[in-house]
């Protein structure tokens, strides 16, 4: 069960954010919502790179006429591939929001886990998203020149 709602720095309830967006879906200060979640996550610990599949998806449910009916998916991939020295990583996360529901359940776009260099948030929010991102590592490169001591 969730009550969830805005309040300013004095605790005064808010419904409007500072460009006049509505930070509640009900127009009221607060939603409520009874949230069901499922959450089903695989890690190939066993293989030569890293591979990790996660998916979860939050159901509103709308016991009362008043709260809110969505459905939130969310699904992330990774997979780590050494070749020689080298380390690939590639990684892709989307998700999808249908229904009604409050702007703070909004994906957030920008952070460590979407877009680095970009605060969380940063970027911008939404109903749906896709991010993609591949890394490339080299092993064993030297990370200083070392020196002797003449003496």
């Amino acid at each position: 069960m969730q009550h969830a709602g805005a309040r300013d720095e004095k605790g005064n309830p808010i419904i409007k954010d500072f460009y006049g967006s509505p930070l509640t879906a009900s127009g009221k200060p607060y939603d409520d919502m009874l949230v069901a979640k499922f959450e089903s996550v695989y890690t190939g610990s066993g293989d030569q790179g890293s591979s990790m599949f996660a998916f979860n998806m939050e159901q509103g449910l709308p016991i009362m006429p008043e709260w809110l009916f969505f459905n939130r998916v969310n699904a992330r991939a990774r997979k780590g591939v050494e070749i020689g020295p080298t380390r690939l990583l590639l990684s892709l996360s989307g998700g999808h929001v249908v229904g009604n529901f409050s702007p703070h359940e909004a994906f957030a776009i920008g952070g460590t886990n979407s877009v680095r260099g970009y605060e969380e948030g940063a970027v911008g929010s939404g109903r749906s998203y896709v991010v993609g991102s591949s890394e490339v590592s080299l092993w064993g490169w030297p990370s200083k020149l070392s020196h002797r001591d003449a003496s």
